[in-house]
């Protein structure tokens, strides 16, 4: 059976649009995005808000991806997503039988790419990245 997981992250609102690309790019689907958070659906197609268990409720959330989409297509799962935060940051709530612990690091690593990415370039520098054999990415910046 599968159950949710709520994470803290160290996504900031304000680079929304780097965390919809690494959600896409390691997910594999675009999810959903709205500006009041809606209900996640578990496997049978239930509201989650309104379960009773722990680990069987999630809170509604604003990005989403639903179970059938991207790498959820074929797993076990319940939808996930994203809540945006009076902070002005994000709280997660992944399935464990969806987003694989490796899956959700690689979101991250992206997301931390893009922003660093981002704002170089504001500082005026030029960018170049590489992927190394271990999996790592190097960002190059260069001023000239």
């Amino acid at each position: 059976m599968s159950h949710y997981t709520k994470m803290e992250v160290n996504y900031q609102q304000k680079y929304e649009t780097e965390l919809l690309l690494a959600i896409e790019e390691v997910l594999g689907a675009k999810p959903e995005v709205h500006d009041k958070p809606v209900e996640l659906l578990n496997y049978f197609g239930e509201k989650t808000s309104t379960k009773t268990a722990e680990a069987d409720r999630a809170d509604k959330c604003h990005i989403v991806l639903r179970r059938g989409n991207g790498v959820l297509k074929d797993r076990p799962t319940n939808d996930v997503g994203w809540k945006r935060t009076e902070e002005g940051g994000y709280e997660a709530f992944l399935d464990d039988k969806g987003v694989t612990a490796a899956e959700a690091g690689k979101v991250s690593q992206m997301y931390a790419v893009a922003v660093a990415e981002k704002q170089t370039k504001l500082k005026g520098y030029s960018v170049s990245k590489k992927t190394l054999s271990d999996g790592r990415i190097q960002l190059t910046a260069v001023k000239y």
